[in-house]
Order: C-alpha cells, then sequence, then structure tokens
C-alpha cells in the first residue's frame, strides 16, 4: 500500500512544473474596536488614534464584522499629520458596512491612523466591530508572468507559456489495456504501469497482489465524498467519519462523543409552555439518523416534549422529534424521518406545551462552562419563536436572547 502511495505522490511530482516567488509578508500593527453602535473615530477599544510614526507601515487593510442587522452603515480609514487635524478618507475611502467586508489601501506612508464611523444604524441590539491592520509590503501582493516552460527528461514540454506538459515513461505498458480499467504497478519501479484487470469509476481499490484488498477507498464511491487524492483513509466508512450504522452508531448531543459524567444528570429546568429555546452546536462527524431519545425526569402525562435541528443561520428546520410523557419518568424515543447531518454548525432547538415537564439535560448556564458560552455572541438563549400545534417555527429568530439554559442530552441513532 505505501508502495503505491509513494510511486504515484513520485509520478504526480514529475509531472508538475511550478514557478513560484516567495514574499515575506510584514506586519506592522493591529487594532480592534468591538461592540460599536455609535459614529466616532477609534484605534482600538480604548484609543481614539493610533500613532504609527516611525512604525514603517505603508499598506493599511480594514476588516468589519457585523452581528445582528444594521440599516445603515459607513465606515472609513483617516490620516492625520499630527493627531488633530484629519484627513477624510485617504486611507480607505468610505465602505459601507451593513455586513462583514474588507478593504486595502494603496501605499500611504503617514502619522496618524484612526477608524472613523461616520455612520452607523443598529437593528435591536446588533453591533459593529472593526480591525485596522498595517503591513510594511502590500499583503496581497500581485503574481508574475510566466513566458516560457521547459522540461527536462522524463518530463517534456511543447514549450511557450501555455505549453502541454507530458511525462514521457508514465504511459501504460507494456502489453494492451482496457478502456476504464485501473492501472497498477508492474514492478517495484513505481513508474511501469499495466492493466489491473479490474474496472474502476474513480474508485482505487485491490487490483493485484502489491494493494491490501479494501486498505483504502478514494474518489467519488462514498455518497458526499471529496476527491481525496491518494489519502490513505479508514475502509469501514469510505474515509470519512460518520455514524451511520443501526445497532452500532449514535451521537450525543449537545456535547458530541462526551464521555458521560454527572454533568449529564442535571434536569435542564422549566419554562413556559410553546417557549422555544436553542444552543449553538458543532458536528464535527456526517451523522444519519432516525432516532431521537430524550430522558424525562418530571412527567406531565399527555403533554409533549419537542427536539429540533436547525441550519447555522437558523433559516430552516431541518428535523423535529415530537415526544408524548406518559404517567412515569424514564427514557422516551421519538422516530424521525432519515436525516443526515455533515459537518458543520447547527441549532439545537427544544420545546414543550407543559409548563412543568423535566428533561435531563448537560450544564451550559454555570460558572463552569456557562461563563464562556455567550462571551463573544448568544450562542444559548430564548427564541422570540415560539411552538405552535405541536410544530417548532419552521426558522428560528436569532440572535438569540442570551439567557443561558441548561441543553437537553438527546442521542441521535441510525
Amino acid at each position: 500500500m505505501r508502495r503505491l502511495v509513494i510511486a504515484l505522490l513520485l509520478v504526480l511530482s514529475l509531472c508538475y512544473a511550478k514557478n513560484s516567488e516567495a514574499q515575506t509578508i510584514q506586519y506592522v500593527y493591529s487594532a480592534v474596536t468591538h461592540n460599536i453602535t455609535t459614529t466616532g473615530g477609534t484605534c482600538g477599544d480604548f484609543q481614539s488614534s493610533c500613532n504609527i510614526i516611525g512604525a514603517g507601515a505603508q499598506y493599511h487593510q480594514l476588516s468589519w464584522n457585523v452581528v445582528g442587522t444594521l440599516s445603515a452603515c459607513s465606515v472609513r480609514v483617516d490620516s492625520s499629520a499630527d493627531g488633530v487635524t484629519w484627513n477624510t478618507g485617504d486611507i480607505v475611502a468610505a465602505q459601507t458596512c451593513t455586513s462583514n467586508g474588507n478593504a486595502i489601501s494603496t501605499a500611504h506612508t503617514v502619522n496618524y491612523t484612526r477608524i472613523n464611523v461616520t455612520s452607523i444604524t443598529p437593528v435591536s441590539t446588533a453591533t459593529l466591530t472593526v480591525n485596522l491592520t498595517g503591513y510594511a509590503n502590500n499583503p496581497v501582493p500581485s503574481g508574475g508572468t510566466v513566458t516560457s516552460v521547459t522540461a527536462t527528461s522524463p518530463v517534456a514540454s511543447s514549450g511557450g507559456s501555455t505549453p502541454n506538459i507530458t511525462c514521457l515513461t508514465c504511459a501504460i505498458g507494456p502489453g494492451s489495456s482496457t478502456a476504464n480499467h485501473l492501472a497498477k504497478f508492474s514492478s517495484t519501479d513505481g513508474i511501469t504501469l499495466i492493466d489491473g484487470g479490474v474496472a474502476g469509476a474513480g474508485t482505487l481499490t485491490d487490483v493485484g497482489a502489491s494493494l491490501p484488498a479494501n486498505n483504502f477507498v478514494c474518489g467519488n464511491t462514498y455518497p458526499d465524498t471529496k476527491d481525496c487524492g491518494f489519502s490513505i483513509v479508514p475502509p469501514a466508512n469510505g474515509g470519512v467519519y460518520t455514524s451511520a450504522t443501526a445497532g452500532q452508531s449514535w451521537y450525543f448531543l449537545p456535547y458530541g462523543d462526551l464521555t458521560l459524567s454527572s454533568q449529564l444528570t442535571l434536569p435542564i429546568g422549566t419554562f413556559t409552555a410553546n417557549q422555544v429555546k436553542a444552543g449553538a452546536i458543532h458536528i464535527p462527524a456526517r451523522v444519519t439518523f432516525t432516532k431521537e431519545t430524550i430522558n424525562v425526569t418530571t412527567t406531565a402525562n399527555g403533554s409533549h416534549y419537542y427536539i429540533g435541528i436547525y441550519s447555522a443561520d437558523g433559516a430552516t428546520l431541518l428535523v423535529q422529534g415530537s415526544f408524548t410523557m406518559g404517567a412515569g419518568t424514564g427514557v422516551i424515543t421519538a422516530t424521525v424521518s432519515s436525516t443526515t447531518l455533515t459537518p458543520g454548525i447547527y441549532y439545537l432547538a427544544w420545546s414543550t406545551d407543559s409548563s412543568t415537564a423535566i428533561v435531563q439535560g448537560t450544564q451550559t448556564n454555570g460558572t463552569a462552562p456557562g461563563a464562556i458560552f455567550n462571551a463573544t455572541f448568544n450562542k444559548i438563549g430564548l427564541s422570540s419563536n415560539t411552538t405552535s400545534g405541536g410544530v417548532l417555527p419552521a426558522s428560528l429568530a436569532i440572535p438569540l436572547n442570551g439567557t443561558l439554559y441548561q441543553m437537553p442530552d438527546v442521542i441521535l441513532e441510525p
């Protein structure tokens, strides 16, 4: 197996020509102003301007991030010779900042700089964060021009700036080959290829004694996989960490494959019927499931509990599990339509039509780790949506209100 990987990489390296020139980007200064809601000039959270005399900064990059909705926003970068009298957007001209963006200046050598937010209209609790970074040289240099490409055997070039590159010793042989068959090395030279005798469709598999059976799978034969080149990947799941085997696989929300501890025995408390609470979660694997399971610690006979998963932007309810509580407490499983979550960020949402029902949860609202959850943006909180007729809202209203809640424990299983 290793011999095949090394040989293929060697062939690729022989057939690849590259002409590049490295340049070191020289960073000089950076100033970040957080949570801006009013106009004014700043350079970081505690200064009104940056003194960069002698720093050597020529290029100034402005970037900004919006949390929530800004109905109007304009930002620019000004310069000054004395820190008192300011030019108007001579470093970076006025930029609309109602959504995330960035801009970079041409070469300017100045004494003082400042971020100047000239207009901003936040909706509700929306904020703007702006970063001004200075460089001694251009952080986005222009590329060079290829005038001619030559090659040395066994690589051949047709010449000119856009040549045909061939590898003379990489052709299959000796002997004949069959269309769409995979090739294999005929010896240990890492060059000579022969017909492997096995049809293939973008997959490397066992075509000879030099390749252990099922050692790796690569290409497009596993659902949703991308071209993985010649990377070695586990045989059981096609190279993607996957929870999808009934009776074997499972995934735990909100923390993933968590070692069970006393943190998981905490009731999450009651709340007003039909309220929707939610928390951001990270799914690092492909998870396919048809069942959701929760543990009821205080029941409300005949009432219901709802567990849903939303897309990262809250715009789409991907799946909902509906649980009917009986007279006793304990584990309840709800069957849902087969759902596959690919790695990424999602929102776990929960609601109930009871004001007394309680389920088991994970501590996310205590001193640790709760204190850090909503430090930069509201990852856990109450949504302004409500459940209606036993159905979670089609979209989740975010940002959440920022109140920390314990999140319910949910097991997802195929």
